[in-house]
């Protein structure tokens, strides 16, 4: 009788099987190179290298993991690279009866010799499929994207921090310990990134091509380079379009090259610029900081793992005749762990372009904060720190028509980590553009809209951008160089404004003043020329705004006020009372709109997403008194906050106080 019951349940466990597990196009392939073997060797080749895949829908995720291994083997999400607290996707094929082990399991490292990959009291990976051949192993699971299990981390949108390891021999018990990994790694990943179209694969004749690449640099055999150059544009002798960006990496240095960022320039540069081959990227370079400021559009971003990117079918990149002669400012980044040196790199990205003009250009719209300088301040010592910019209605309105929106970047240096761009009708807040609640500058990615989102004239966009100082002592500066830090959301749309659309923050130097205490005697001892009735803060901030089309102006505020701010600010004590009052100023008014005028946007708070705890009651971890939710810091938003997919409509937000920046359009 105990025969009919054993195979009853076995229907049984079918049946829960196939109602949890959908088929779901594995459409996204990523590579995880780069292995760090237990023996200090980095593993390398293709036939040695494990590989995931994946597709999504509204709810759930399936990943398919194929290792080189005949053990078992792992992925899992992480709070910050490491293993403490990651959530983990665990399986293998044992060898004795060839059954597909599928595991949920969370990890409690203390330190690297006490760590416990623990089975989840609540196991939410489901098995689809398992294989082994003589070489491979192959897991193929799915998942709620979204479990409410507090031992699982959510797939939300925007970078995950990804671990993965295998080992060659299976766990010596399917519930117990399993032994220690052989061989592991990190990466990162965004799982819900759409791929890209490929019914937007260009048919158009290419008669011409653009080429931004590096131009054969030297790797030096440090671990981290920004490696910049200045390309002159060839001519054209009429209008073409771009309807591809292409990514050429170099096969001699592919394995360092860890992403690519193209800015158009804007015309003339100055005398000083050099354009004669590579060089560093950031203000340290004195030579190069002026030119490098006047490159501030992007037109091309690439990250590892990253395809070709085709433009809508109905719009296309324009390269018109004004272009001639100018210049792209091409920016690299390389990973070197092993401090490699005497390679030669010319990689880069490719245009495509055709003479069968398409029905729309191609346009960018770049919001966020322009203040590139000591006026952008981040205290030392933070978990967050949140900036907001406001691309204002006043400035929007201009436009002559209904735009459509259809991709996104975002740009923050190293102590960025959560970007949003928020949109306003009026006084209804739409589907947010963004919501990346866990962005990492060394692996930036195009957020795509598909299909396209429509922007009105007169709609608003609200930009905040989180930072963390935690492990810095001193305060970083607004700046272009990785070691300082930026705010903006470059937005990709057509038809093209016959403006140019900086809708950006420009905050005052009067506003910061005040906000950090600058002593009123040393400001009327500044010497600032005052037109008849105008005060001394008046004279500053006239002068603050026309600072990037004057050479005195910015020689002035760069020799004799920037100099005392940063000095006044170096010695402050920063206390939680410090710390609000600039951030305050942050979320102010004080700042200009389209050039010259205030604007007064509605008030609103901020974005805290908490979409991944309302979950049947399930509260945030870390909070205090049960009726009071405590704000997790920055860190645990990252490891623990998601979103909801973009054809998903159910989002939760608790707020706090925000504030108010500006935008301008420049002719």
């Amino acid at each position: 009788m105990a025969r009919p019951r054993v195979l009853a349940a076995l229907l049984l466990g079918c049946a829960c099987v196939v109602n949890q597990v959908t088929a779901i196009d594995l459409s996204h392939r990523h590579t995880l190179s780069g292995m760090h073997s237990m023996t200090g060797m980095e593993t390398s080749g293709v036939a040695g290298e494990p590989e995931i895949r994946w597709g999504t829908n509204t709810t759930h995720i399936e990943v398919e993991l194929a290792y080189p291994t005949l053990g078992w083997l792992a992925l899992g999400i992480s709070p910050n690279g490491g293993m403490d607290q990651s959530d983990v996707l665990f399986g293998y094929v044992d060898d004795a009866t060839r059954e597909v082990i599928v595991q949920d399991r969370y990890i409690v490292a203390t330190d690297m010799s006490r760590v416990n990959p623990k089975l989840d009291s609540q196991q939410d990976w489901a098995m689809v499929s398992g294989s082994q051949n003589k070489s491979h192993t192959t897991i193929r699971a799915v998942r709620k994207l979204r479990t409410c299990d507090p031992e699982d981390r959510p797939f939300g949108t925007g970078t995950l921090k990804m671990i993965y390891s295998y080992n060659p021999n299976d766990p010596p018990t399917k519930e117990g310990r399993p032994q220690k990994h052989t061989e592991r790694g990190s990466a990162a990943i965004n799982f819900l990134q759409p791929p890209s179209k490929s019914d937007n694969q260009a048919t158009e004749p290419i008669v011409q091509w653009v080429n931004a690449t590096i131009g054969d640099y030297i790797l030096n055999g440090d671990k981290t380079e920004y490696i910049c150059r200045l390309i002159k544009l060839p001519n054209f002798p009429q209008k073409l379009h771009a309807i591809t960006t292409y990514p050429v990496i170099d096969p001699r240095t592919e394995e360092f090259v860890h992403h690519i960022v193209v800015f158009t320039c804007m015309n003339p540069l100055p005398a000083t610029a050099d354009t004669s081959g590579p060089f560093e990227c950031g203000e340290k370079n004195n030579g190069q900081a002026k030119a490098m400021s006047m490159c501030s559009t992007m037109v091309g971003l690439w990250t590892v793992g990253g395809q070709p990117s085709h433009y809508p079918p109905e719009a296309g990149l324009p390269f018109t005749q004004d272009l001639s002669g100018t210049y792209f400012l091409i920016q690299m980044h390389y990973n070197n762990p092993l401090g490699k040196k005497g390679l030669s790199d010319n990689s880069g990205l490719a245009y495509s372009l055709t003479d069968k003009l398409r029905k729309y250009d191609v346009g960018t719209l770049a919001t966020g904060i322009v203040n590139v300088d000591p006026i952008f301040t981040i205290p030392p010592n933070l978990d967050e720190f949140r900036m907001t910019a406001q691309c204002s209605d006043k400035c929007t309105s201009s436009l002559p028509t209904p735009i459509n929106i259809f991709g996104v970047n975002i740009h923050m240096h190293t102590r960025g980590r959560v970007a949003v761009g928020r949109h306003f009708r009026g006084n209804k807040e739409l589907e947010p553009f963004v919501n990346n609640r866990n962005y990492d500058f060394n692996y930036q990615t195009t957020a795509d809209f598909t299909p396209s989102r429509t922007f009105l004239p007169g709609d608003r966009i609200v930009t905040e951008c989180t930072f963390t100082t935690k492990t810095d002592d001193k305060i970083i500066y607004g700046g272009e160089n990785t070691d300082n830090e930026m705010c903006f959301l470059f937005f990709y749309y057509y038809p093209k404004s016959p403006r140019q659309m900086f809708c950006i923050t420009d905050y005052t130097v009067s506003g910061y003043m005040q906000a950090v205490g600058f002593p009123y005697s040393k400001i009327m001892a500044l010497k600032v020329e005052k037109k008849e009735s105008e005060t001394v803060f008046q004279a500053l901030d006239r002068l603050y705004e026309k600072r990037h089309r004057d050479v005195k102006i910015q020689q002035f505020l760069s020799e004799e006020i920037f100099p005392q701010l940063q000095a006044h600010t170096d010695g402050i004590n920063w206390t939680a009372s410090s710390v609000r009052k600039i951030e305050d100023f942050y979320r102010s008014s004080h700042y200009k709109t389209c050039g010259s005028t205030p604007d007064s946007p509605p008030f609103i708070e901020p974005l805290t997403d908490w979409s991944d705890y309302q979950c049947g009651g399930l509260r945030p971890p870390n909070t205090g008194d049960d009726d009071v939710p405590v704000l997790p810091t920055t860190s645990q938003q990252q490891t623990t906050n998601g979103v909801t997919p973009r054809d998903h409509a159910a989002q939760s937000f608790f707020f706090a106080l925000l504030g108010l920046g500006i935008c301008q359009v420049f002719l």
